[in-house]
């Protein structure tokens, strides 16, 4: 249990697995595009990755601990054996999450002045920590908007690499003449912000006492059943269809691959969501979406072999 201070964090609070998939869908964009889209600018753009993909994943982590810090009394609702934080150190994680993530864009400013680190992915990394830091603060709240906005920042991760290669003052023109070649990471990226909202959902659903107690006016929350179970049916349907997603990528492989990979684990998350009706197993299919997210990395990976 690593100590800062006089503050305890256990090792679950950085959530160690998904910022492992955070950094694994940055290192396969980045991938992806310095040996497909620009391969004559790569050699001058790994020190730039290297530092976006240090503080991207430091943010996150600052991200959840001021999660935790602000969700403390839901927390204690839904799930008290996991909480770390009292009313007595609260504001010294708040503190703490605060000087994570100041402390990530203080990097990126330094060597951005010392002319070796892009603007345009300073200002990107900026603006990922006010989202983020808005999201915790007020946004997932809002019915449907927090989730909205952890599936765009989900999406935005497998394009953010591209800023190491491009600015954004030509990032139009530059994407009308790699069209092509870049439809495969907006294919996943869409593919990766479904799967996000999805799960975002069997969260809420999965906290929904706690969040009553907290009064968060989150879908679960203030949706009636009925409505709710129409909505996530569509959500799992347009995930089951990974075929349909995939074969815009590369038809000739996709259907075997999608299938074992992404349409059956899409249905058994479904299952858990929706069967048996009196007791839905809102928790495992949240798992079992993250599992999801990571099929849809390894074919990813698969298809650019």
């Amino acid at each position: 249990m690593p100590i800062i201070g006089k503050i305890n964090i256990p090792f679950h609070a950085f959530r160690p697995v998904n910022l492992t998939i955070g950094a694994i869908v940055l290192s396969l964009s980045y991938y992806y595009l310095a040996q497909e889209v620009f391969p004559q600018a790569s050699h001058n753009t790994g020190f730039s990755y290297i530092i976006t993909l240090i503080t991207a994943i430091l943010i996150m982590a600052g991200g959840y601990i001021q999660n935790d810090a602000l969700d403390v009394g839901a927390d204690l609702k839904n799930k008290p054996e996991k909480v770390y934080i009292s009313s007595y150190n609260f504001r010294k994680y708040k503190i703490l999450s605060f000087s994570i993530i100041s402390s990530s864009l203080s990097i990126c400013l330094v060597f951005t002045l010392m002319d070796v680190f892009p603007l345009d992915l300073l200002i990107a990394q900026a603006a990922f920590a006010v989202i983020l830091l808005a999201y915790n603060h007020y946004l997932k709240t809002v019915v449907l908007l927090g989730n909205f906005i952890i599936a765009l920042l989900g999406a935005w991760a497998f394009l953010l690499p591209a800023l190491c290669f491009i600015d954004m003052n030509d990032l139009l023109d530059t994407y009308t003449s790699v069209a092509q070649k870049m439809n495969p990471l907006l294919i996943f990226s869409g593919f990766s912000a479904m799967t996000m909202f999805t799960r975002e959902l069997m969260k809420d659903e999965e906290d929904v006492q706690g969040d009553k107690h907290a009064r968060y006016g989150t879908f679960a929350v203030r949706l009636p059943r009925g409505v709710k179970t129409v909505f996530y049916g569509c959500c799992f349907l347009l995930l089951v269809l990974g075929p349909f997603w995939f074969s815009l990528f590369r038809s000739e492989v996709v259907f075997e691959l999608t299938l074992a990979l992404i349409t059956l684990p899409a249905m058994c998350c479904a299952a858990f969501a929706f069967f048996p009706h009196k007791e839905p197993k809102y928790a495992t299919s949240a798992f079992l979406l993250k599992l999801l997210m990571v099929n849809a990395l390894i074919l990813f990976y698969l298809l650019l072999l």
